[in-house]
């Protein structure tokens, strides 16, 4: 049974099984507002908050129902507060980093 479940946990409700690389929402409390992220670690539980280099643990988390990026997928990125959309590659998925067309650098991006 440990073996099956490895790479798995429940949320602190229990009503939730949550897989690494899943993406979630998260919140310490119902007073704050929830962050987009995807799961680094099932035990403990951790978020990898997007635009965040480091995971934490939340008290609330909840499935987006999104499917996680990998590195190689085709993205449209554009960085907060800037109107333009850019193509780009992901070259890593937690932080989520994306190299826009054109450039030499990746840069870290907010889902």
């Amino acid at each position: 049974l440990a073996a099956a479940l490895q790479g798995c946990s429940e949320n602190a409700s229990g009503s939730e099984v949550f897989h690494v690389g899943e993406r979630v929402r998260a919140r310490e409390s119902v007073r704050e507002a929830w962050v987009r992220g995807t799961i680094s670690s099932s035990r403990p539980l951790q978020v990898m908050r997007d635009g965040s280099s480091a995971a934490k643990s939340y008290a609330q988390v909840e499935s987006t129902g999104e499917g996680p990026y990998k590195a190689g997928d085709r993205v449209r990125v554009r960085e907060s507060g800037v109107a333009d959309w850019f193509n780009g590659t992901v070259t890593e998925a937690r932080p989520l980093e994306v190299l826009k067309d054109g450039t030499d650098a990746p840069g870290l991006f907010e889902l």
